[in-house]
């Protein structure tokens, strides 16, 4: 059916935007959510770290230091290299780094801080925790998020449904009336003149021009068809205003076919010379 047809491509036209707009907006929303869980918790131990190298730095009781922050955050992994000492994990360079451990799956994330100054110059404090715990709350947010973009699709699709229908009634609406019309109708219930999805469409009709209207002839001729009222066509014709009852034109200046209604009742005996629907037509978008 054409109207199913129309109807899913305008539904398509509709909601395949929208739903291009979840689908990238989501993405880029997910991928800026990981992004700022791994910052804020790179942040956490930088703190951790740091907090550290200062205490031992001002103080040559590192252990203390060390203390308070595993009394603070008892997941957290601290190792105090001496700076003498080349064979511990503390001797990575510092800043950030990341560890996959296969055998467990799990994931960790390392900060290294290096005391400046003090009775502990040169010692390395790194600070590790394990990333479970943030991936999951990461994964509650995702999940969230989820939720609320197949809810807006969903919204989008009926509001998008909706849309399609209204849009395409009148012009089925259209394509039966002019379906009756080319079958001999005189009259046919038309769409409402408010609507506005029948504006751009326009159809070229051929028809015989000479004779009159109770027996035309001629070699044919196009008109174009904008629109239609309770009894006419509205159209526009290249060489004036047509003389529908005796054939030639009643006017040909230069804008005297632009506008014209032509009636049911004599134009479509020169559209449709052989019957109902033996016209020729070409429709345009």
């Amino acid at each position: 059916m054409p109207r199913k047809r129309l109807l899913w491509q305008l539904f398509a036209a509709l909601c395949v935007p929208v739903f291009g707009a979840l689908v990238v907006g989501g993405w880029l929303t997910s991928v800026e959510m990981a992004r700022l869980s791994d910052e804020m918790a790179f942040r956490r131990l930088e703190e951790v770290a740091g907090g550290i190298a200062a205490a031992a730095g001002s103080s040559p009781d590192v252990d203390a230091a060390i203390d308070r922050a595993r009394a603070a955050a008892p997941t957290l992994e601290i190792d105090v290299t001496p700076p003498d000492d080349d064979a511990s994990p503390g001797r990575e360079p510092p800043g950030r780094s990341r560890l996959y451990d296969a055998a467990t799956r799990r994931r960790r994330r390392f900060v290294v801080r290096t005391v400046g100054d003090g009775p502990a110059a040169g010692t390395r404090i790194r600070v590790g925790a394990d990333a479970d715990a943030d991936d999951r709350s990461l994964l509650r947010g995702q999940r969230s998020l989820l939720t609320w973009q197949l809810s807006w699709a969903a919204l989008a699709a009926a509001l998008g449904l909706f849309a399609a229908r209204r849009m395409a009634r009148p012009v089925e609406e259209m394509s039966q009336a002019a379906t009756r019309l080319a079958g001999g109708a005189e009259t046919a219930a038309l769409p409402g003149a408010e609507t506005r999805e029948l504006a751009d469409l326009a159809a070229a009709i051929g028809v015989l021009h000479h004779g009159p209207v109770s027996a035309p002839s001629g070699g044919g001729h196009y008109i174009a068809v904008c629109g239609f009222t309770a009894d006419s066509w509205i159209v526009n014709d290249p060489y004036g205003e047509l003389d529908l009852v005796n054939g030639g034109w009643a006017n040909q200046a230069p804008t005297a076919g632009k506008g014209q209604c032509y009636s049911f009742r004599n134009l479509n005996p020169r559209w449709l010379p052989e019957g109902a629907a033996s016209g020729w037509g070409w429709v345009f978008s």
